[in-house]
């Protein structure tokens, strides 16, 4: 097993300050009671990492360089049809390329995933982008905050604005969509973490000036061709103009797809604004990773990624499908193409990318740590994940921050 791959010099203990728990009635005040954990596992670290202000407007260069490549690598993919490229049939690019040029279709909300940062200057790589249904924001925003505040280090800065830039998005958002009603419908999956998410967008859509905001599950919304987006309640059934989703694009396209071509009707239609936009699938597909180093390969951000294996012989790579989530089905190998870790998942039957392995930052205790760079109408918050082990997954711990 090579030692490069599994350790590095840099330690981050020297930054680890404790902050207080969360106690439990605190977080039920906060509508946050499910972020408490359980006995076996808490996800809310007692943690929280010293950044300076130059490590933070790094990671804040990094995002703002990396979205700009993101955005010129998906007008290519529109231009030269490369959709297959990244997994998808060429039945999508109608409604993709219709949301791309017709500029009320915002794209709303993101997380880049970076490793790198906690020291090493040029450290900093993209990992993966998830650009449709991003999550972690009750954590990064509120909880996040919180602990700064209970700790001692309340008087100490924090790049989080990401509530308030949220709400400036929605703004923006209407503002592109004069023509429409302040209406919107949030709807979530059932899982208790995306409740949570599609909460915090319910109050940052109130305070940008929705007049009509309500939220229900995946199951409950009503889609007609011909009419829009609506919910049925005691008094009949409720339209809306703005509808966002929990749901990836990219399993509608291939689990849905009779939802799919309702949801291309109504867009087309011009019954309804979704969010996030039909061209985020782009964003989502793993695929973009291989395709952003081809365009971009003098990028300091980006680690080579192919198609094949082959083309990292020498090097430790990861090997990551298309469309995955929670880092499922997920295998990392060793420069000798020895298999260091694997998760299992509900993934495997995707195409697969394979990116060069780079260490994440990682403390004395062998957790490695993930940086998550959040942006809305700007980049707007930081926060990280860690794990012992080499795959951040569903089990690791979130890890909020202040700057020195």
């Amino acid at each position: 097993m090579e030692e490069a791959v599994v350790r590095q010099d840099h330690m981050v203990d020297k930054r680890i300050v404790k902050a207080p728990r969360i106690s439990q009635d605190r977080l039920r005040d906060m509508g946050l009671e499910w972020f408490y954990g359980t006995s076996e596992w808490d996800y809310l670290s007692e943690d929280l990492l010293v950044l300076s202000e130059a490590e933070v407007g790094a990671y804040q260069q990094a995002a703002d360089e990396c979205l700009d490549l993101i955005s010129r690598a998906t007008k290519h993919v529109i231009e030269k049809f490369r959709y297959a490229d990244l997994g998808f049939n060429s039945r999508v690019a109608k409604l993709v390329e219709y949301t791309w040029n017709h500029k009320g279709h915002l794209h709303f909300l993101g997380r880049l995933d970076f490793a790198g940062g906690l020291g090493e200057e040029g450290s900093i790589k993209l990992l993966e982008y998830n650009g449709d249904t991003c999550s972690m924001m009750p954590e990064s925003s509120a909880l996040q905050f919180e602990q700064k505040m209970g700790s001692g280090f309340a008087g100490n800065g924090q790049f989080n604005h990401i509530y308030q830039d949220i709400v400036k998005r929605f703004r923006e958002l209407l503002d592109a969509n004069q023509d429409k009603h302040p209406s919107i419908l949030l709807s979530h999956m059932g899982h208790p973490e995306d409740r949570l998410n599609i909460d915090f967008l319910y109050a940052a859509a109130i305070d940008a000036g929705f007049e009509v905001v309500d939220i229900c599950a995946m199951e409950q919304v009503v889609f007609s061709p011909d009419e829009g987006i609506f919910l049925e309640k005691e008094s009949g059934y409720v339209r809306y103009d703005f509808w966002y989703k929990m749901l990836p694009w990219e399993y509608t396209v291939s689990e849905e797809p009779e939802l799919y071509d309702l949801l291309e009707q109504i867009i087309m239609s011009d019954l309804a604004i979704v969010i996030n936009p039909p061209y985020s699938m782009i964003y989502q597909s793993k695929g973009l990773l291989k395709l952003l180093y081809e365009l971009f390969p003098e990028s300091p951000y980006l680690l080579p990624t192919y198609s094949n294996p082959v083309r990292l012989r020498g090097r430790a790579f990861v090997e990551k499908p298309y469309f995955g989530l929670e880092g499922e089905n997920i295998r990392i190998f060793d420069r000798n193409n020895e298999e260091l870790e694997v998760n299992s998942g509900d993934f495997g039957h995707n195409p697969m990318v394979y990116q060069e392995y780079v260490a994440l930052d990682k403390d004395s205790d062998e957790n490695i740590y993930q940086a998550g760079v959040f942006h809305a109408s700007s980049i707007n918050g930081l926060s990280f994940r860690r794990i012992d082990g080499l795959i951040i997954d569903e089990d690791a711990e979130f890890v909020g921050h202040v700057i020195e």
